[in-house]
């Protein structure tokens, strides 16, 4: 359900990307099976996940150092999209992921954010 909320959100706010932080990738693939009309970036720590996120239609994986809190994933995938062309400042965004990270299956999290400079929150 939240996946799908995701995709909608994003085309009704005018989102430029959909990011997603995962470290099996369940979230990024749940989002991508709704085939939204954005990319899907995903932040991960885990090299296996972004291996196999490779293969996933629509999704962008990048490989993100280890985060320790909420403020630092959002940053994490914040920069990442800057970095990798997806948005730029100024451009709506919308994040999903699991709080707490690092478990399967408990995307939890929907936020909509507005790129700052440098991916500043």
């Amino acid at each position: 359900a939240i996946s799908q909320a995701t995709v909608e959100i994003a085309a009704e706010v005018g989102a430029k990307a959909i990011l997603t932080a995962t470290m099996s990738g369940t979230t990024a693939r749940m989002v991508a099976r709704h085939r939204p009309a954005v990319p899907v970036l995903a932040v991960t720590p885990n090299p296996r996940t972004l291996m196999r996120l490779t293969m996933v239609w629509g999704v962008k994986p990048v490989l993100v150092s280890r985060f320790v809190n909420t403020d630092e994933m959002v940053l994490l995938m914040v920069q990442a999209a800057l970095q990798e062309g997806f948005v730029r400042e100024g451009d709506r965004v919308v994040l999903t992921a699991g709080i707490p990270f690092g478990g399967e299956g408990r995307t939890n999290m929907l936020q909509v954010h507005v790129v700052g400079e440098s991916g500043e929150l």
